[in-house]
């Protein structure tokens, strides 16, 4: 009976090892479509990234502002905490804002979470769950 138990558990790591590396491999590519967003000012798309607690106050700060000018959107690096499901990225917005022609930087340090329960899928999970800092042309 015993060797059963460690035969089936010989069985089953594997498996969780492969879920961690799935809910991991997933955030490279969800990042990089947040950035895509935030590129081309498609907002309301960049919301569905974040919680729902988040996107109001995202929504406040990001509105469709003719004078704003995105130049750059990138993920300067990651931070993963695999066996704890979340992640911390460094967001960089490069912008300008009419009058000025003046390219700035606004950065968001990012808390990105996956989901913890089993068979949660990649659209279920990973969503940035704390608000953006202020951004200056406001």
């Amino acid at each position: 009976m015993l060797v059963r138990i460690v035969l089936l558990m010989l069985l089953l790591l594997p498996m969780g090892c492969f879920q961690t590396s799935k809910i991991s491999s997933d955030l490279p590519e969800l990042t990089d479509k947040f950035c895509e967003a935030m590129r081309w000012k498609d907002f309301s798309t960049a919301a569905g990234y974040m919680t729902a607690t988040v996107q109001d106050d995202f929504n406040q700060k990001f509105i469709d502002d003719k004078d704003l000018y995105v130049v750059g959107s990138k993920i300067r690096h990651v931070t993963l905490h695999v066996e704890e499901h979340w992640a911390e990225a460094l967001y960089v917005l490069e912008y300008y804002r009419l009058p000025s022609s003046r390219i700035k930087e606004w950065h968001w340090r990012q808390r990105w979470e996956a989901p913890k329960e089993e068979g949660a899928s990649s659209g279920d999970g990973w969503k940035i769950t704390e608000p953006a800092p202020p951004v200056p042309w406001q």
